[in-house]
Parts: structure tokens; sequence; C-alpha cells
């Protein structure tokens, strides 16, 4: 429809401008004859338009999700002050409409009378036994009320007022003003606080209903001192030079009105507090003749069985040789019982004659068992105080590092050169500086690390020390060659006389490849290493032509691996 307007709309433009009085003539469509023509009063063209403009918003409107309400009272803020010749309710709402419709969203109905309105252009109306907001479209709304009620003095008979506040997410009523002896109270309903003569309530949500009564004051009953009878399980840990304690109480009374109760700290406790159910005060006195004492208060009288958590520390030197365990105590002296459940040290032996290990202790406390993370423990049942003997063991320590494999090769000459060429793969999580021991050489050729040349430091005529870096995988890769001289070699027949470099870290696999020059053969070999299994389960390795050999030594821990090897010119065996 709007299209079919915009289109007559625009073929008629020239002659609206034209002569807008006249009767307008319009172009036939390109499909209809060419003789047919339309002509409408202008009148009629600005109605179609705009009833065109109104259906497109309405089905606009149509295509979008409606909210499932179409008001929300997000907050109603009540203050009752019973004055002594007339009473007020003060009220604050916030609403929020969410349609463009009108609304009319109930506040608050009972034994009230609108007294004072400040509505910013909307409307109140009475409706169902409550005063309305009448408002139209989207937007938020900010209501200050006041209502007036009859004195608590004037009420009933009954000695009650009644409150149909409307539902809202939040709901809050102070009441202030009560007569002399007497409180207003919401019976069934829990004060959320009560300073300054005033009491607050937070109101449920969805209330159909709320009734202010107004009775007499309890009386004023002054506390009794209460005989308490206590029992403690503490759960100690050390941690930085201090013991930290973790303490419930039972405590139990006979008689009394059970409102305070009194305990002693050692002076030199730190950071003391306590938390528990109905628990009005908790005050910690100066240190005073080597104790410091803790007073605990609650609300309610006359319950005369307690259940607190405590929690203080107690500093504690790490190389005294002794631990002094200590609970809280009663201030009047009379004795307590403890559960003591100490968490061990690493490295640390407790030992006591009360003291049990997990395997003899009973069972944990349920509080207990979430925070002993380790599932090991030490459990004493002792009174307020236990001596434990502490000792530091000694540390065992590891290796920083290790070879998980070393390679050499040795390659001799006739005239007594020798070329030694060594790789090692090192397992180590921490920066490291590595020695190595080596032979009397002529000179140091190559040395890598990781793949990049370095300098190493040389520490004597014969160590060097190669700093390795943290390594990406906990892997380092060194290689590095020299070259010796040895006595040449005998034309017949002779010893050789071969020795590695020595490191200190322990070598899981050594694997040695020593090369004669070809004329020769090795015919014996002595030292502390051994020929390869593989060489001789292998002819095709080379190892059988006599002028290879594969050596190797396993777990080689400080020690220079070393080969004596017998060697005779090839063919001798044979007569040449």
């Amino acid at each position: 429809m709007k299209a079919m307007i915009l289109a007559l709309a625009c073929c008629v433009t020239c002659r609206l401008a034209a002569d807008p009085g006249q009767p307008t003539h319009l172009s036939p469509d390109p499909s209809n004859p060419p003789w047919a023509t339309v002509t409408i009063p202008y009148a009629e063209l600005r109605a179609l338009w705009e009833a065109a403009e109104t259906q497109a918003r309405e089905l606009q409107q149509a295509r979008q999700p409606l909210p499932p309400i179409n008001a929300i009272l997000l907050s109603s803020d009540y203050e009752f002050r019973g004055l002594a010749n007339a009473a007020v309710l003060d009220a604050v709402y916030h609403v929020r409409t969410l349609t463009d419709d009108w609304h009319l969203v109930p506040l608050l109905g009972g034994d009230v009378r609108l007294n004072q309105a400040d509505l910013d252009q909307n409307n109140l109306l009475w409706r169902q036994d409550h005063y309305c907001l009448l408002t139209r479209g989207k937007g938020d709304h900010h209501l200050q009320l006041r209502f007036a009620l009859s004195t608590p003095a004037e009420w009933t008979s009954l000695r009650r007022l009644r409150l149909l506040p409307a539902p809202s997410a939040l709901n809050r009523l102070r009441i202030s003003g009560a007569p002399d002896g007497m409180a207003i109270r919401i019976p069934g309903l829990a004060a959320e606080s009560e300073t300054d003569g005033a009491t607050t309530y937070h109101l449920p949500s969805d209330a159909p209903e709320l009734v202010l009564t107004l009775e007499p004051n309890a009386p004023s009953l002054p506390p009794v001192p209460s005989t308490w009878t206590l029992h403690f399980e503490a759960l100690v840990r050390f941690h930085e030079g201090r013991l930290i304690y973790r303490v419930r109480a039972h405590a139990q009374a006979d008689d009394g009105s059970g409102l305070s109760l009194d305990l002693v700290l050692p002076a030199n406790a730190l950071a003391a507090q306590a938390t528990g159910d109905d628990l009005a005060d908790c005050r910690v006195g100066p240190p005073e003749a080597g104790r410091r004492k803790l007073h605990l208060a609650w609300n309610t009288r006359d319950l005369l069985d307690r259940t607190f958590m405590l929690s203080y520390e107690l500093p504690q030197p790490p190389l005294s040789t002794h631990w002094l365990l200590q609970a809280p105590q009663l201030a009047n002296s009379n004795p307590v019982r403890v559960l003591f459940v100490v968490l061990p040290v690493d490295g640390l032996a407790l030992a006591s004659p009360d003291l049990r290990d997990v395997r003899q202790s009973s069972r944990l406390p349920d509080w207990m068992r979430e925070q002993v993370e380790s599932g090991d423990y030490y459990t004493a049942e002792t009174g307020a105080e236990l001596t434990l003997d502490a000792t530091w063991l000694p540390r065992v320590h590891t290796a920083q590092a290790m070879i998980s494999q070393a390679q050499f090769q040795s390659r001799i000459v006739e005239d007594g050169g020798l070329l030694v060429t060594a790789e090692f793969t090192l397992q180590h999580e921490a920066p490291l500086n590595w020695r190595v021991r080596l032979p009397a050489v002529d000179q140091l050729l190559t040395c890598q690390v990781n793949g990049h040349p370095t300098q190493p430091v040389r520490r004597d005529p014969q160590e060097i020390e190669l700093p390795l870096a943290v390594p990406h995988n906990q892997t380092s890769k060194v290689a590095f060659s020299y070259a010796a001289r040895l006595p040449a070699l005998d034309p017949v027949s002779g010893r050789l006389d071969l020795e590695l470099p020595r490191t200190d870290l322990f070598i899981h696999q050594l694997n040695w490849l020593i090369s004669l020059p070809d004329r020769y053969e090795s015919t014996a070999l002595e030292g502390n290493v051994r020929i390869a299994p593989a060489a001789r389960a292998s002819p095709e390795t080379g190892a059988d032509s006599g002028h290879l050999l594969r050596l190797t030594k396993e777990l080689v821990q400080g020690e220079s691996p070393r080969a004596e090897i017998h060697y005779q010119r090839r063919g001798l065996t044979d007569g040449n």
C-alpha cells in the first residue's frame, strides 16, 4: 500500500505544486489502456497517505516482540515516623514503563491517606484499594509521596496499622518514633538493623499485606554471668615464622544469661578475631601479666549452648627445638579440653608422648577435613597447652644436572697425531656452569652450545667451564673437539694409552669410537671400558677389521674413561 501511494505521489507532484486546489489527473499506468486516467481531490490523496503511514507503523510495531509485562516497580523506599501529634509515611518510588500504551501501576494501599505528591506530570488514582500511578508511554518515573496516618497512640484497640505495598524488586521500610516504653514491630518479619531509635526492615518483594503492631518493650534485665564449660578443636599450621590457629569452640553453661564469655590468649597473640551466630561483639584487650583477654558478647540471652570460631597467630622461631601450642583458656582458670590437629612441615620432625600420626588418629571433624589438603596430620587430645619437640631433618641434595648420553670419536694417525670430538646431551632445569677436565691436549679446536659457537672459560691448564642457560626443553647440547699428541706408532706392534675428558656429572651412557690407521689392527683391550655388544654382533660395522673399535661404558660418575689398546701391523700372523 505504501509503495503504491509513493508511486502515485511521485506522479502527481508537479500537478500539486502547480494548482493544489484543482482536481488532480494522474498519468495512466503503462500496463493500462492509454486512454485510462484517475482523478482524485488532494484531500483524499492526503488521507490515503496518512492511512498508509499508520498501517506501516502498526505493521512495524507488530513485528517487534513485546515485553511480558508493561511496567515495573523497581524500588519502594518507605519511612514511617510516629510523631507525637501526627504520623507520616514518606515513600519514594522508581517506576519503569516498557510500552507506549497507557499504564496503571499500583503503589500503596491500606490505612493510609495521601497528603503530598510530587508527580511531575503524572496522575494518581485510587483503584482496587491502592493508590496507582496513571501514565502513558515508555520511560522512568521517580515519585515522592507523603501519606498521613493516625499516630500510634490513636491506633485501634488492636494497636496495629495495615499497609498494602505493591510488589517491588526492592522494598524497604524504616520505622522510628514509637511512644515511650513501646515498640513498633512487624510480626513474622525480622528487622535488618536497629540503630539510633530506628528499625529497618527489608520487606518481601511480593508481600500482600503488612501489619505494624504497637507492643510494650521487653523489660531490660541485667546480664547474669554464666559458668561455661569449653571444648576446643584447634587446627594449627606453621607458616613463615608463625603458628596459625583456626579454632572451633563449643561452649555450654548451666546458669546465667549466656550473654558474654571471657577467654584468655597468650600476650603475644596476633590478629585475634571471632565469628559466630548471634555474636554481637568481640574485643581484644591489651597484654597484661603475660596474657591477653578476649571478651565475647551475644545479642540473645538465655542461649546456653554456643558454637563459634576463633583465629589468631603466635610467633614461632623457625630454628627453635620446641613448639608450645596454646589454645584459649577461660578467664576463671577452669580447665578446658582441646583436640589439637597439627599439619606437618616439610623437613621437620615433630614428637611428643601425646602426639599421634594419621594412622593412630581418630576421625577429623568435618570442618577440618576440608582444610587438611595433603591428608597427613598429627593429633593430640590434651589441655590448653601442648609442647612438641621440633627437629629439622637434613636435606638430601639431588644432582643439578645429568648427562643422558656422551659420544666420543678418537682418530689416530701413524705419527701419533690424535683428534678427539665429543658430544654431550645434558639434562638440567636451572642455569649451570659445567666444568670439564681435559687430558693433556695441544689445542681446543671447536666448542659449541646448542649449535652456537662459544668460548669456554679456562679454570686451569686442563679444566674448562661452559655457562649453560635455562634450556627450552630441559636439554642442552654441547660439542667440542681438540687435538693431542701421542707417541708415534711402532712399525710392528705396540700399545696406546688413551684417556677421555672427565666430568663430575653422572653419565648414563658413554659410547666411544676409536679409529686406528688402516695398516694396524687391535689385538687386546684393557681399561675401564668394554667393547660394545653391537660391534661384536655386526661385522658389517667395520669393527671386525681391527682398526675400528666401538667401546662403551654405562653409569659413569666422576672418572675418566681409559683404554689401553695393544696393536700390531696387519698381516703379521700370516708370516708377512
